[in-house]
């Protein structure tokens, strides 16, 4: 058995709480789901993005945390983690522990009973969007791309949604075609939400019909712009992903798609009194502890 912790949307920032958004309580939010997770015996902690809020000194924060955690730790950029000057943004992959320079990898982990292994892919939903932007010309460059993916109605999907490049998309098909050829069982880890349809916590009361339809939160405007890429790629190895994990959207979702679980979990920063979850995959499955 494989346990993973997970974690999402801390947003932690030093600053005065806005609605439901406990910014400032994002450390102690923090520490308490670590602690618990460490406790449960988790085999790593993902955590899926948003982790600060505000500013710089969020960040530096929030990273002088993730160092100290003592078990395997392994994040997903979200649109919130660019709120930080232009300037400073080609810094945040570093203090994020991101691996490379593109903000989306894989790992694989084995199952200790059994022997069978997982990929766990990360991907980066940020990659083309206004805000994680350093300049003005990525900005235009960005919003040209945003304007190609306009919603039914015509207006265009949210500004604090961002793209994936034809690139990551053709690295993420190359990832699943080769777990395929291994024998692997593939989760897709991602900050934007894709799917849901009610379940047993989810955004059923702010999407009503959540509860009786199936609801793409691409179509919304509240996801990736060009969700329907993604969902192509995904549509290709359908036997082979047994999940699709994410968080963004605080109130949390759930709902199978084509036999695939999309599980969106409840964000740290709105979530009272905390949000954690433990993942246990045993064999093909895979059972939420929320």
């Amino acid at each position: 058995m494989l346990r993973i912790g997970i974690i999402t949307d801390i947003q932690y920032a030093d600053a005065d709480q806005i609605g439901k958004r406990n910014y400032r309580g994002g450390i102690a939010k923090f520490l308490e789901a670590v602690g618990a997770l460490e406790e449960a015996g988790v085999d790593a902690i993902f955590n899926l993005g948003d982790s600060l809020d505000h500013d710089w000194e969020s960040l530096t924060a929030i990273s002088e945390l993730f160092q100290s955690i003592r078990i395997p730790f392994y994040n997903v950029l979200g649109n919130h983690d660019y709120m930080i000057p232009d300037e400073k943004k080609s810094e945040i992959n570093r203090y994020l522990l991101m691996p490379n320079e593109k903000g989306y990898y894989s790992i694989v982990m084995t199952d200790p009973e059994n022997g069978s292994e997982w990929l766990f892919v990360f991907l980066n939903g940020n990659e083309i969007s206004l805000y994680a932007a350093r300049n003005d010309e990525e900005r235009v460059a960005a919003q040209k791309v945003r304007e190609k993916y306009p919603l039914e109605d015509g207006t265009l999907s949210c500004d604090w949604n961002g793209a994936m490049s034809p690139a990551q998309l053709a690295w993420l098909d190359r990832e699943l075609r080769d777990a395929e050829s291994k024998g692997q069982r593939v989760i897709v880890c991602n900050h934007f939400p894709l799917f849901c349809q009610g379940g047993p916590y989810s955004v059923a009361d702010s999407v009503p019909l959540a509860k009786i339809l199936p609801v793409y939160f691409g179509k919304l405007g509240f996801s990736l712009w060009n969700a329907d890429e993604l969902l192509e790629v995904l549509d290709r190895y359908p036997k082979l992903i047994k999940g699709y994990w994410a968080g963004h959207l605080h109130e949390g979702s759930y709902g199978e798609r084509d036999g695939v679980p999309h599980v969106t979990f409840r964000g740290i920063v709105e979530t009272e009194p905390n949000a954690w979850a433990v993942m246990e995959i045993q064999g093909d499955s895979v059972a939420a502890h929320l």
